[in-house]
């Protein structure tokens, strides 16, 4: 296992985290409201006539905090295995089974029931399934709401990216550019000059047509960002250290339009192989258990700030679209900057 999918497990794991913690804080009170009144229910239950009121209180908070225990833990067993419904079953399952071992065995049976035997067991194992079951609904529940909400905010959000989609796809410098340098191939005859057009009309209808799209096929944008770069070469910047790599298989995939395009235009626009002899532009996207693209250029002193400010856009259609299953980070050292994004392959496959 190489160290970029270690530190992309691990950057899974600590945003999981946060993301469940920062639920939990929101919603504490409710959690808190739900446990009190079954505490208070339960407490009616064990008080009578010839129990102590603060007895029957501590039996009622023992009995809730094992239905506590329960519910939590089949909270986060469903929200670490919900892509295995069958497994997450399972373990439900064992909670289960080992809760009524606990309560059987302890000597708390008789404290907290009033039957014996068969008529215990039951019961206990009705209770814990259902707090189990209440963990599942609730879960669900969760869900159905993240997803309206991020429905909600795709639409709420479309004109705007739009909008912004547009700026970023069609720049006008680089169009000026692309057309005198074109113009210049017709006074030659240049032989170049149909090749040329060729990519610029491709560059111009994908930027056209793609902007409505919320997904579409990667080999779409990979040509996108090939044409662009020919595009770039054409107009004969100082370097020629110009690389685009590509590793592994690109059918039945798909990724958000001009993402990757936004990415490489940021280069291209901060960089300095425009100017400098000695100024590089590398991309690899190598495919392999996840989807990774890594840029980098080198840059002038002057635009070096500058650079990352491209990512908040891409940030925001990536948490829409990916959630947890994407990573994305940059740095820059010794007058390079380096950008990283990888995606969790499954999240990419065409349905």
């Amino acid at each position: 296992m190489t160290m970029d999918k270690i530190g992309f497990g691990v950057h899974k794991s600590y945003r999981y985290i946060y993301t469940l913690l920062n639920n939990i804080s929101k919603t504490y009170y409710i959690h808190i409201g739900l446990w009190v009144f079954m505490v208070l229910f339960i407490f009616d239950y064990h008080w009578y006539d010839d129990i102590p009121w603060y007895e029957a209180m501590g039996f009622s908070t023992l009995e809730v905090l094992g239905y506590m225990l329960i519910f939590y833990l089949n909270y986060w067993i469903i929200k670490k295995m919900s892509k295995n419904w069958s497994l997450s079953i399972i373990s439900s399952m064992i909670i289960i089974a080992l809760y009524v071992i606990a309560i059987r065995f302890s000597g708390l049976e008789a404290h907290l029931y009033e039957f014996t035997d068969s008529r215990n067991l039951f019961s206990i194992i009705l209770n814990s399934s259902l707090f189990t079951g209440l963990a599942y609904l609730i879960s669900s529940i969760e869900k159905n709401i993240k997803t309206q909400e991020k429905n909600l905010q795709l639409a709420s959000q479309n004109k705007q990216l739009e909008l912004d989609s547009l700026k970023s796809r069609i720049n006008p410098h680089f169009i000026f550019n692309t057309l005198n340098n074109m113009n210049a191939l017709i006074v030659k005859k240049d032989e170049r000059l149909p090749t040329y057009l060729s990519k610029l009309s491709g560059v111009l209808r994908y930027s056209v047509d793609s902007g409505s799209q919320k997904l579409l096929p990667l080999k779409n944008e990979i040509n996108y960002l090939n044409d662009y770069l020919e595009l770039i070469k054409m107009q004969e910047p100082a370097s020629e250290d110009i690389d685009f790599y590509i590793e592994g298989e690109l059918e039945n995939l798909k990724i958000i339009p001009f993402v990757l395009m936004t990415l490489l235009e940021n280069a291209v626009k901060h960089g300095d192989i425009t100017h400098n002899k000695q100024g590089h532009l590398h991309l690899n996207i190598s495919i392999d258990e996840n989807f990774s693209f890594e840029l980098s250029n080198s840059f002038s002193t002057k635009t070096e700030s500058k650079q990352g400010i491209g990512l908040n856009n891409i940030n925001k259609q990536m948490d829409l679209i990916y959630g947890d299953d994407y990573k994305i980070s940059s740095r820059n050292s010794n007058g390079i900057y380096t950008t990283i994004l990888q995606i969790e392959l499954s999240r990419m496959q065409a349905s």
